[in-house]
């Protein structure tokens, strides 16, 4: 097998018809997580909407409508999959320990408790000590002297995660997860790449810190993510004080990608960018565009290809065709360019690959890539 920084990616076990399940932590009813499995569009995304796990350890919030009187509310038990439903169980252990009408909200994406200061003696008061659940509605200080209190840093999730049931134990060479184009990444903080035997994530086997970047996060090697299979893989988010108030992800791949025997990408890599904006001129002469996407094609030359090669690049192009996206690393070894993700594409063939015998057991293909949006 040749090691070539040019790598097709071809097998994607994060796909819907290969998958045996796939689950997530939360999810926006517009933006489900089933969207990241679309390659076909990589703007159609997924949201997280919040995931809180509640137990014994971090239920209780203290507080007191009399002064000098404590009062514990008590969460019940269990997760919850939207901050909606969160808010909704803390006004109500907070309704059931005390005698006022309590409100619970977001303000700028911080936790806002209000009460409507009709019990006991008609104050409002939050205390650290004893309040387990601090961490989780950021919650950093006392709060006094007001009916409102705003929590003292965002907090928009507990964690959230993204899951791959294989079905078999499967070992992939590499992981790719992209955002729409043209945007900075809506993801931030740590976030790992995890395997396991079993869908128990507690202790994973794998347990991989990916390289935060702007616009691709991605890890590949030549040899497997793990020295076995493994059936369970997932995707774990550990920032909670997203500023956007939400996860974004618009496609991952976790596979295996073509190995030539032989074969290598050669230069000159001819790029070209493509601005699909249109500029119209009134009869004044000014000028007036319409923005539009911006994209990229490739053009791809691949020499010394031996005869498994090409019957390997067949059965690529007869499942993708010109119609169906796939991941491609222009340059996985950093040879040419700084930053290895930033030459990861998710693209569609432009046209045909083109052929040539040039000897015996001697191919080259040339081939045009277009990335897509």
């Amino acid at each position: 097998m040749a090691v070539t920084c040019f790598r097709i990616f071809n097998t994607n076990y994060a796909d819907q018809d290969i998958l045996a399940s796939f689950t997530e932590s939360s999810e926006q009813t517009s933006f489900p997580a089933d969207n990241v499995l679309n390659q076909q569009r990589r703007s159609k995304v997924w949201r997280s909407n919040g995931y809180w796990v509640i137990d014994s350890t971090n239920r209780n919030i203290v507080f007191r409508e009399t002064t000098g009187v404590d009062l514990t509310a008590i969460l019940n038990t269990g997760t919850y999959t939207s901050t909606t439903s969160f808010m909704t169980e803390l006004k109500r252990a907070l309704d059931a320990a005390g005698s006022s009408t309590y409100t619970v909200t977001q303000d700028n994406l911080k936790f806002k408790f209000v009460s409507n200061g009709v019990g006991g003696g008609g104050i409002f008061e939050m205390y650290l000590t004893g309040t387990t659940v601090s961490g989780l509605i950021g919650m950093t200080s006392n709060k006094t002297g007001s009916l409102t209190h705003t929590m003292d840093v965002i907090s928009v999730t507990q964690e959230e995660w993204l899951e791959f049931d294989l079905g078999i134990s499967t070992n992939p060479k590499a992981f790719i997860m992209v955002d729409q184009r043209n945007e900075p990444f809506k993801v931030l903080g740590t976030v790992k790449l995890q395997g396991n035997l079993t869908g128990n994530f507690s202790s994973p086997t794998v347990d991989l810190t990916l390289t935060n970047d702007d616009e691709v996060f991605s890890y590949i090697t030549d040899t497997g993510i793990h020295t076995t299979g493994l059936r369970y893989w997932r995707v774990k988010f550990e920032k909670t004080d997203m500023p956007t108030g939400y996860f974004q992800v618009g496609a991952i791949f976790l596979g295996d990608f073509l190995s030539p025997a032989r074969g290598r990408a050669q230069f000159p890599l001819r790029q070209s960018y493509i601005d699909r904006s249109t500029t119209s001129f009134s009869e004044g002469g000014q000028s007036f565009t319409d923005i539009r996407q911006k994209t990229q094609s490739f053009s791809v030359e691949m020499r010394a290809l031996q005869k498994e090669d090409v019957e390997e690049f067949d059965v690529f192009f007869n499942e993708f065709g010109i119609g169906k996206p796939f991941f491609v690393s222009m340059d996985t070894g950093e040879v040419w360019s700084t930053n290895k993700n930033r030459r990861i594409i998710l693209c569609k063939f432009d046209s045909v690959p083109n052929y040539q015998l040039i000897s015996p057991d001697n191919f080259s293909i040339t081939f045009t890539l277009r990335e897509e949006l």
